[in-house]
């Protein structure tokens, strides 16, 4: 069942149930928002959620795994604190939860900052960026160009930085929980050198628990 705009999926969602905090990472071109139809899933499940924005380095909407969107997503905890000064976080009951692009940052957090989140659920992310530019419509392969200012022929190091299957290798113990989500019908995410290729490089070095795929048809 698809919510907010088809970007976030309640099943998704339903994840979050019993944990004190949710963290929502915006899809390509958007921002986050907590309205209508997810203003009720909190007080439904049982979780604050926050909904945060964010830019890349040369562009507004359109991040793209930035380091510096990386980074801000992994200090939430820290910067929700520091504006709700009363409310107590728990940075060890928080989950961070992306689609799309906000999936692929949900995934580079857990997998640069695996201390910040208890889990992170990434939904139809990618794990290669130089990969998924050749396939982007003219328009937005200019607007990844200039996050990286050049393509992957002459900007190798901004693609890798911003590409999940990089970070592949062991986590320690306690790290956040990867909870990568798929569908084999979709060309992008399900296409062989992203997430497929993703789960079996993980699944090759991680202890059992440190990763869990939902693949749908």
């Amino acid at each position: 069942m698809a919510i907010c705009n088809g970007y976030l999926c309640k099943s998704a969602f339903d994840s979050c149930e019993g944990r004190s905090d949710c963290v929502a990472a915006h899809q390509a071109g958007g921002a986050s928002t907590c309205v209508d139809p997810m203003a009720p899933l909190p007080g439904r499940f049982g979780f604050v959620l926050a909904c945060l924005d964010g830019q890349g380095d040369f562009t507004r909407s359109f991040s793209y795994g930035s380091p510096g969107q990386i980074a801000d997503l992994a200090a939430a905890p820290r910067l929700i604190a520091g504006r709700l000064p009363g409310m107590r976080i728990d940075a060890r009951r928080m989950t961070i939860v992306g689609s799309s692009m906000g999936g692929t940052e949900a995934l580079l957090v857990g997998l640069r900052y695996p201390g910040a989140y208890r889990r992170a659920i990434a939904l139809d992310p990618i794990s290669d960026l130089g990969t998924r530019y050749r396939s982007l419509p003219y328009n937005r392969r200019y607007l990844l160009a200039a996050e990286c200012d050049g393509t992957p022929g002459t900007r190798a190091a901004c693609y890798a930085e911003r590409s999940p299957m990089t970070f592949v290798g062991p986590r320690a113990v306690g790290s956040a929980v990867l909870d990568v989500w798929y569908s084999t019908a979709d060309p992008v995410s399900g296409a062989a050198v992203q997430i497929p290729a993703f789960v079996a490089a993980e699944r090759a070095v991680l202890a059992p628990g440190q990763l869990e795929v939902r693949i749908g048809t």
